[in-house]
């Protein structure tokens, strides 16, 4: 297993030095499982330098590239079609896809690989080769391929002389004084909804403005994530727009990042690194005291349930201290009463629904409402529920306003979700991360001690932060706050709702 993803990721060798920068995601299907990515990453790297004599990085997306064909009910124990691999590709934010597979035939490997060009779905050139079952052979194999693939296509390889020059040295070849300067965006993942959204409208805000984006999506992986991020570094960015999966393990690198000149902004979720440039989210104990308000609207007294996030965001920890803020006068009063309190790992609604389908067991359905903190976590819960025959009758919370989330709230299951507009957090980073880019102050940032945002007395050093206001949604409000706002399209929101507004 390990042989076959060092030949796909040999494919590549070629394309380390490429003039016209063009994206190029390698589409290894399954040939990955079970290989830490600390392992891989490092010998990678290995592979590339003694390849072309330069440092290059390369992350074969599998987990996040097998997710979007299933998604899309694609078979994944084959190699992709050229489709498949053009829509794989547009996901990745890729220029091109190299879609590749080996085969064990008898005591012989068989490798075949195509590069196809996103945009048209075009075969651009493609070869194969066989050789025997030895890690070398393959290995020379691939990088043969990789060659046919690089001359076979539109792009042009740069001039040997190149190597020499310090931006081809990391991975980014230099096109001169015009050369587009590139700035880097880390998520946790992009299986939620959200992600996808600001993910690309920051690559085309900063498009627009001029820049390249380099994108990773870390699979909720944080060793990969920090690995990521020292790869963008390396290939040039000197500004990261960064989504932790884990804030306080990620402060680190990101201190080190910034020992080396790298910028780094913590978006949305904070990073407990005092060298961040700045911190843009939104305000995130609002969020928690939203909900509970909103629950409370809903169902006053009672036996509630708590259903927090991932134990490793620091927003979920934001969101469970505005929620206690309002319950915990009434906790202490006798007149609410917490009969369960979950925190869901990486915010998963299949995680969410099993922990609802236990809590049901443990109370015998004995509660009355449910403070969830986000959307995903909701509607996980709500298959829980509605199984039980209890959705629509116990109020539950949500966040973030997804076209799901809120199309639960119009059909009355849902009772709140959480606004946090997006289309204003978004440019506000980019533009944050533009001026970093030419060395210019950023208005409108206040000062907040670290200390305040984790939850840490230690932690005294004044962060420069932004933070956007958010909304309640609920049925009542739904289409003025959504849908005429053009947050959410009215089609989404209101599919298979009986007694829907008019438009």
């Amino acid at each position: 297993m390990k042989k076959k993803s060092l030949a796909l990721l040999a494919l590549l060798a070629p394309l380390v030095a490429l003039s016209a920068l063009p994206k190029i995601a390698v589409l290894d299907i399954g040939a990955q499982k079970g290989i830490d990515p600390s392992v891989i990453v490092p010998i990678t790297e290995t592979i590339m330098e003694e390849a072309v004599g330069v440092r290059a990085y390369v992350v074969l997306d599998r987990a996040y590239i097998e997710q979007i064909l299933k998604e899309q009910e694609f078979d994944t124990s084959a190699m992709v079609n050229d489709t498949q691999a053009a829509q794989a590709g547009q996901f990745l934010g890729a220029d091109y896809v190299i879609a590749g597979k080996v085969q064990m035939l008898g005591d012989s490997y068989f490798l075949v690989a195509k590069m196809i060009e996103v945009r048209t779905g075009v075969i651009v050139s493609q070869s194969s080769a066989r050789g025997d079952g030895k890690l070398t052979a393959l290995l020379d194999m691939a990088q043969a391929i990789g060659k046919k693939l690089v001359a076979g296509s539109p792009i042009q390889p740069l001039a040997p002389a190149a190597a020499a020059n310090p931006a081809a040295e990391s991975g980014v070849a230099s096109a001169g004084p015009a050369a587009r300067a590139s700035i880097g965006l880390s998520f946790p993942e992009f299986g939620a909804q959200r992600w996808q959204r600001e993910r690309d409208e920051m690559i085309r805000i900063l498009k627009a403005a001029g820049y390249d984006a380099i994108v990773q999506g870390a699979n909720m992986d944080t060793k990969l994530q920090a690995d990521q991020l020292t790869a963008m570094a390396a290939q040039g960015a000197k500004v990261l727009i960064v989504v932790p999966q884990d804030g306080r393990a990620l402060a680190p690198t990101v201190d080190e990042l910034s020992a080396q000149g790298v910028r780094v902004i913590a978006y949305d979720r904070i990073i407990s690194s005092p060298n961040i440039a700045a911190y843009i989210s939104f305000d995130n104990v609002e969020v928690g005291r939203n909900q509970a308000r909103a629950i409370l609207a809903a169902k006053g007294t009672g036996n509630f349930v708590l259903l927090g996030g991932a134990p490793t965001d620091n927003n979920a920890k934001l969101f469970r201290q505005g929620q206690m803020e309002i319950l915990q006068p009434l906790v202490d009063s006798g007149k609410v009463k917490i009969v369960a309190d979950r925190w869901v790992e990486n915010w998963d609604p299949n995680n969410a629904r099993r922990m609802m389908e236990e809590i049901i067991a443990s109370t015998k359905g004995r509660f009355d409402a449910i403070v969830a903190s986000n959307d995903g976590t909701a509607l996980g819960a709500l298959v829980a529920l509605r199984a039980k025959g209890l959705a629509g009758k116990v109020p539950i919370s949500g966040q973030d306003a997804t076209d799901a989330g809120c199309n639960s709230v119009a059909r009355g299951e849902l009772t709140v979700t959480i606004l946090k507009d997006i289309r204003k957090l978004v440019p506000l980073a980019c533009d944050a991360a533009i001026r970093l880019q030419k060395g210019e102050p950023l208005p409108g940032l206040a000062p907040l001690p670290l200390a305040a945002l984790i939850g840490d007395p230690n932690a005294t050093m004044p962060i420069p932060c932004l933070f956007l206001q958010t909304f309640a949604v609920t049925k009542d409000n739904l289409k003025p706050l959504v849908v005429d706002s053009g947050y959410q399209s009215y089609e989404t929101v209101y599919a298979g709702v009986k007694g829907a507004p008019p438009r």
